[in-house]
């Protein structure tokens, strides 16, 4: 599930990065960068692309700050915190690893309000807590809706639910008004049927949310859309959802991504033409300026926004965990300042805390990120006041591994030679077993081993790609290699399981993803293997391989080939093609209740399943894993 977890994580980064932001172009003045704008009036077209490095800022952490009140913070498929003071955080919902996830949290008087998506309720869970961190009954369940809200608006708490909808269906938004004390939820038909009329018009609403009640608080009673199909437009409407005037209009391909007081961060993206622009709106002017045109080299990104100001990351190097610099950019004075830099620390588990990506949020006096360190993964709060960084003890997830290992991580990127042209990059993570575990020195040993292997590998590719004489003529894209500790845990009575995951990219499209485990008696030492402890005969290991994956396929038929309906025919073919590949040799992953079959994308599934995983428990296998 880690895997499933991290690989809607990565697709959801690429996402973002295919329309993220270009850099900033600053000028330095002292610690603030000033951003180069143009407008529809600048009296000349010249563009000053130069650019500076970013303030090296390393804030000095500091002990919790007890006077000060932090907000509840989020992570999604971890944990969510409410925190009391700086000293003591609080554990107000955990949520159930695999079933559900925090998508976000809004703090509304004496009343916290967590949205969850449940996939076992196939949809969205609002959940309500007092500030004793009780729960109260749970008001909406909404199983037709893309997003869920909670606004405060004109002292109501009003919960948006805006609906799926595609070209031949009109909008099915619901609106709720909710009252705390009483726990009574009902609809508002007028709300409701204005966010239905305007989005069936064919507008969407600038809020990420794409929320009538988020734009109503966000612009103090103003409706502000664009057009669904991205033609650039952005237009007011009255609260009879009839449209009163066109505010200002962007170039086709455009999307709004955050908001700020009045002015919006819109991108442009010009995929044919090679053109990507950060646009800054005033939705009440109308004038706007382009904060940067060019590539994606080095692109800011915004992933909050607060007192008037907009906040997010840029990505100073291209490696798979890059170094990251916390930006805050002020559209009043067109100023861009550099608030400081952290790394992604290695051994995250399965997850990808970049630093200001995973979870960046923002007050008018602060700004919260989630730092990894040593398998435990920590919110850290960056004063706006006093430029200084200050810990808290919220801790929004904390990896198993830790407990028996410490990881490092080494990372390169490697030139053709004689040329600044990328030819390939890898990033390694290496694990040292404590000297508290059984026989560390042994399990060390396979390990490091392991390790030296990958790196000559790495190396290895290369070296053999430097005789290729084509790199920089006919290869625009550089290769690359990564691999990462994802878990370490104990089965059993005696084992210790340690799981990796990586991914290559060789080009084309897409590169591969691969698991790899390792399994350790900790009686001995020694690493075993699935056919160590497996004494079935080959071929009743093979039938039961076979006819569990079959199973797993009607159960879940989405992630196969063939998977239109139940079809005995296809049922037939798979079974002998499991049969045929199965053997006790396999790599397969362990937990404590059996072995788990991993299929490669493309073996069984379309690359977009990624690996199909089918658990065959100990029990079947006749494996006693405590003997």
């Amino acid at each position: 599930m880690k895997n499933i977890k991290r690989i809607l994580l990565i697709l959801i980064m690429s996402l973002m990065c295919m329309f993220a932001f270009t850099a900033c172009e600053k000028e330095t003045n002292e610690d603030t960068e000033q951003v180069e704008t143009k407008s529809e009036d600048d009296d000349n077209g010249d563009d000053d692309n130069t650019e500076t490095e970013p303030v090296n800022v390393t804030p000095e952490s500091k002990e919790p700050d007890e006077t000060k009140m932090i907000p509840v913070l989020v992570h999604d498929d971890v944990h969510c915190f409410l925190i009391n003071d700086g000293e003591n955080a609080k554990l107000i919902y955990e949520a159930k690893d695999g079933n559900e996830f925090i998508t976000k949290t809004e703090v509304i008087g004496d009343y916290e309000y967590i949205i969850r998506h449940a996939y076992d309720l196939g949809g969205y869970e609002l959940l309500v807590f007092d500030k004793e961190g009780n729960k109260t009954d749970t008001p909406v369940i909404n199983t037709n809706c893309a997003f869920m809200s909670v606004v405060e608006y004109e002292g109501k708490i009003y919960i948006d639910c805006t609906s799926y909808k595609s070209s031949t269906e009109d909008a099915a938004d619901e609106i709720y008004v909710y009252d705390p004390e009483s726990k009574k939820c009902v609809h508002d038909n007028k709300m409701q049927e204005l966010s239905r009329k305007i989005h069936n018009s064919g507008y969407a609403f600038l809020m990420n949310e794409n929320s009538l009640m988020k734009t109503l608080e966000a612009f103090k009673g103003d409706i502000f859309a664009a057009p669904s199909d991205s033609s650039g437009g952005v237009c007011q409407f009255d609260m009879d959802g009839n449209k009163s005037k066109n505010v200002l209009k962007m170039p086709n391909n455009s999307y709004v991504n955050a908001i700020a007081g009045d002015y919006i961060w819109a991108v442009h993206s010009d995929w044919q033409n090679d053109l990507y622009e950060i646009m800054i709106y005033n939705l009440r002017t109308g004038d706007y300026s382009v904060m940067y045109n060019g590539d994606m080299s080095s692109n800011p990104e915004v992933t909050a926004a607060a007192g008037g100001k907009f906040y997010g990351y840029v990505c100073a190097d291209e490696y798979f965990h890059p170094d990251m610099t916390l930006f805050e950019y002020d559209p009043e004075t067109k100023e861009t300042k550099n608030l400081m830099q952290a790394s992604e620390n290695p051994g995250s588990a399965g997850y990808y805390y970049m630093p200001f990506y995973s979870g960046l949020a923002a007050t008018d006096d602060s700004v919260y990120y989630i730092e990894s360190n040593n398998g435990k993964a920590i919110w850290k709060r960056f004063d706006l006041n006093d430029g200084k960084l200050y810990d808290t003890t919220a801790v929004a997830h904390e990896a198993g591994w830790s407990d028996y290992a410490d990881v490092t991580s080494e990372k390169d990127l490697l030139k053709f030679p004689g040329t600044d042209l990328i030819c390939y990059k890898y990033y390694l993570e290496k694990t040292t077993i404590k000297d508290s575990v059984e026989h560390a020195a042994e399990i060390n040993k396979v390990l490091s081993d392991r390790y030296d292997r990958l790196k000559e590998g790495a190396i290895s590719d290369y070296e053999g790609m430097q005789s290729d004489e084509s790199w920089g003529k006919d290869y625009t894209y550089y290769c690359s290699s990564e691999w990462s500790l994802s878990d370490i845990k104990k089965i059993g009575s005696h084992y210790l399981v340690i799981d990796y995951t990586g991914y290559d990219y060789y080009g084309g499209a897409h590169g591969m993803e691969f698991n790899e485990h390792h399994l350790f008696d900790l009686n001995t030492g020694n690493e075993v293997e699935l056919a160590d402890l497996c004494d079935m005969n080959d071929d009743t290991f093979k039938n039961l391989i076979a006819m569990k994956t079959v199973a797993n396929w009607k159960e879940d038929d989405s992630q196969y080939y063939e998977s239109y309906e139940y079809n005995p025919d296809y049922a037939n073919e798979l079974f002998d093609s499991v049969r045929e590949y199965a053997s006790k040799d396999m790599a397969v992953g362990f937990t404590e209740t059996g072995i788990v079959v991993e299929y490669t994308p493309y073996q069984y599934g379309p690359y977009a399943s990624g690996y199909i995983y089918v658990p065959v428990s100990y029990e079947e296998l006749g494996i006693d894993i405590n003997k």
